[in-house]
């Protein structure tokens, strides 16, 4: 876990660098007029002495996020929030959001749900101004300047370079992302297995073992597949949004946290995972937009049910973050929205949850100098096809054809298995909203992946703001799903 307190008062076993003092539990590396900070062998960031600055330098590929927050005199650095309760933080909701939370299921950094606690974006890094306690961020990429050319050797190598030479378990879907990187695990002769999972609550809901299993069976090696009942999925979400601490926006984070957990003494401790390749290489909406008239939808229409609310009818954070790209294209405001917005807040919360239960997780496509290259390249390049960078790659290192071409699946529940068990959750709501809104919402069957936004708000708005104890949450789950 990476803290860091900055003040201008006296901290307890703190170093005093200028006219501040600084807390870290990372070491201090003193380099000419520089201090180098490193944490886990790797270096976060460095003080400038003469200009008289700290930079942070967030690595994406690890998934945690970097949330930093003044109080008085300090400023607060942390990857868990669990650091600044410790510090003696007052946790607040951000009620301005709770429109974004509820239409999207997470809020677009530098917000978080969290009153005056803000995120680091991907991309960035966080600048203190020594002399002032003050901080701004800066974006390390440059999306104006773009090439028709790369290396394909060169994104390999900065994908290799995450997996450190370590064993590994893959979290092997089946799809592009994840054969691509059973391939660059066995060409690098790195010791791994591999584990998938998927949700099965009834017949058409086997899309996942269809994947898993076809995929393995062309490439030659075994995946172990696993699948478990929606009950024991969400008896175990309290514990889930606890090791979070955000509302979790992806319901596969169930399937990820439980198959981990229940076989952690099989896994190695660093664990593999394909997430983020469609934010940085291109989805297929944007293939689409360049290529045969598609639309992509920056913004969507605030659901009419929640404009009534007072406390809820702000909603401009997205517009906001969407005004400050005002000089980049339609694409690249589509490439920061995705890649800082839902890449980026599901990578965090798997993170967490692998991070809970002593295992540490490696998001290869989200290195920092790999998102730097791909941003670089013009939008016809690298959208020949969808995601025609990593096609080549794939193609390369041979993998086949078919999973190659195959369409990306919709990795998640289909039947009306999961709406039903959505809704028998739905007394945890009574006291957050009034009770005939929420009778209304939990009647309309089209609204299951709003109803999974709204549980995870109100699960994570009990423990956290209010203070209910973790057992309370996970006793009440069990008496409504059995």
């Amino acid at each position: 876990m990476i803290e860091l307190i900055i003040s201008k008062n006296y901290l307890k076993q703190s170093t005093k660098i200028i006219n501040c003092y600084i807390k870290f539990n990372g070491d201090f590396l003193k380099k000419s007029n520089k201090i180098l900070l490193k944490y886990n062998k790797k270096i976060i960031g460095k003080i400038n002495l003469k200009k008289k600055r700290i930079q942070i330098i967030r690595n994406p590929e690890t998934g945690l996020p970097l949330y930093y927050s003044y109080q008085k005199s300090k400023i607060y650095i942390s990857d868990h929030i669990k650091f600044f309760i410790d510090e003696g933080f007052i946790l607040k909701e951000d009620k301005g959001i709770l429109l974004e939370l509820l239409t999207y299921g997470y809020v677009m950094p530098p917000k978080t749900v969290y009153y005056g606690i803000k995120k680091v974006l991907i991309g960035q890094e966080l600048i203190m101004n020594l002399n002032k306690l003050a901080t701004s961020c800066k974006l390390l990429m440059n999306l104006t300047k773009k090439n028709d050319y790369y290396q394909v050797e060169k994104i390999k190598e900065k994908i290799l370079k995450t997996f450190e030479n370590k064993e590994s378990t893959l979290l092997f879907s089946g799809g592009l992302d994840s054969s691509i990187l059973l391939k660059l695990l066995i060409k690098g002769h790195r010791d791994f297995n591999a584990y998938s999972t998927g949700f099965e609550f009834e017949k058409v809901d086997t899309l996942e073992r269809k994947y898993a299993s076809s995929a393995a069976k062309m490439l030659n090696i075994k995946t172990i597949y696993e699948t478990f009942n929606i009950e024991e999925l969400l008896l175990n979400l309290p514990e889930i949004i606890k090791a979070t601490e955000e509302p979790v926006t992806y319901i596969q984070t169930l399937l990820l946290y439980i198959l981990l957990k229940k076989n952690k003494n099989n896994c190695f401790e660093q664990i593999i995972n394909g997430q983020g390749a469609d934010g940085v290489f291109g989805t297929s909406q944007q293939f689409s937009y360049l290529h045969e008239g598609g639309k992509i939808n920056l913004i969507k229409d605030t659901p009419d049910f929640l404009k009534k609310f007072k406390e809820i009818e702000d909603g401009k954070n997205r517009d906001e973050f969407i005004s400050n790209l005002r000089k980049l294209n339609y694409l690249d405001k589509s490439f920061l929205l995705i890649l800082q917005g839902d890449t980026d807040i599901t990578a965090n919360c798997w993170a967490k949850c692998i991070e809970s239960l002593e295992l540490r997780v490696i998001f290869p496509f989200l290195h920092n100098d790999l998102i730097k290259i791909v941003s670089k390249i013009n939008w016809d390049v690298k959208l020949k096809e969808p995601k025609f960078i990593l096609r080549n790659l794939a193609r390369i290192e041979g993998v086949s054809e078919k999973i190659i071409q195959r369409k990306k699946g919709s990795f998640g529940p289909i039947s009306q298995n999961w709406n039903k068990n959505l809704k028998k959750l739905k007394p945890l709501c009574y006291g957050v909203f009034p009770k005939v809104d929420i009778d209304n919402w939990f009647e309309d069957n089209e609204k299951r992946y709003f109803l999974w936004n709204l549980i995870n708000y109100v699960l994570w708005k009990k423990m956290f703001i209010k203070g209910e104890k973790i057992n309370i949450m996970e006793s009440k789950l069990k008496k409504l799903l059995y």
